[in-house]
């Protein structure tokens, strides 16, 4: 994406940006919703595992809503609120001038959408080319999405075959 801002002119950058059009970050910077941000201030590790913790306790939720008798309203609506944020996450990536306090919620809401920006992979990782990590991460979604699954059968299964001794 185009940093308009980001440019000072006759093909000069902010000090965080660098590239055709200012529209990459420099070493040290990670993009988050077009703005470049340093890498020291992020708290990339934590901000990682909180991340894919967050995302296998949405697995979570998901297996014991679709595993529970719980009423089918109750799943409809949380669907449709479920839709309602990542349509909203949607809006945070048009590039307009949005009030400072919506970026943040945009923000967040794009966890939703699974935003691997959250996790400023260049801060987090040694690779030269962050888009490889994350397109890698990417690709292998479907395989890391089982896991939550598996151990929650496997505690399942563990816990029943208790229950039945």
């Amino acid at each position: 994406t185009q940093s308009t801002w980001a440019c000072l002119g006759d093909g000069r950058c902010k000090p965080a940006y660098t590239g055709v059009m200012c529209a990459d970050c420099k070493p040290g910077f990670s993009k988050l919703s077009a703005t470049c941000r340093d890498c020291g201030t992020l708290t990339t590790p934590l901000t990682a595992l909180a991340f894919f913790l967050g995302l296998f306790l949405v697995c979570l939720i998901l297996v014991v809503m679709a595993t529970h008798s719980v009423r089918v309203l109750g799943v409809a609506t949380a669907m449709i609120a479920f839709n309602a944020i990542q349509i909203t996450a949607v809006f945070g990536r048009v590039a307009l001038k949005w009030p400072p306090w919506v970026v943040p919620v945009f923000n967040a809401f794009s966890f939703f959408n699974i935003n691997l920006d959250l996790i400023a992979a260049e801060c987090v990782t040694a690779i030269r080319n962050p888009w490889l990590f994350k397109y890698l991460v990417m690709m292998f979604a479907p395989v890391f999405a089982l896991v939550p699954f598996i151990v929650i059968y496997i505690f399942g299964a563990a816990y029943i075959s208790c229950v039945r001794r």
